[in-house]
């Protein structure tokens, strides 16, 4: 028997990462931000296939479509669970990006 070091590497699903349910939890935060994004745009890109990305959010700028997205994600209650003691991990994620859109010529830097 060899012991050593745990890492999420050594052992992607390991008990000392909780499964790697920070990961999880700021992922599907993530995905819940996207969607409520993709929902305020959707008037804007009739044809989402071809929609042009640049023109799709100056148009929703232009029309005042909040463009800041946020997400929220809470753990399932699983069977046999109580409601709200079903899992008891606290995490957080923070990410943040900027677009600049120049309204004179309609460049766009993300």
């Amino acid at each position: 028997v060899i012991v050593g070091d745990t890492s999420s590497t050594d052992a992607a699903n390991g008990a000392d990462t909780g499964g790697s349910i920070g990961s999880e939890t700021c992922v599907a935060a993530a995905l819940d931000a996207c969607a409520k994004l993709s929902e305020a745009l959707a008037p804007y890109r009739p044809n989402a296939a071809t929609a042009d990305w640049a023109a799709t959010v100056a148009a929703a700028a232009a029309s005042g479509v909040n463009l800041c997205g946020y997400g929220w994600y809470t753990q399932p209650v699983a069977p046999g669970q109580t409601p709200g003691f079903e899992f008891d991990y606290a995490t957080q994620g923070v990410c943040c990006a900027e677009a600049e859109i120049d309204t004179l010529t309609g460049e766009c830097c993300v």
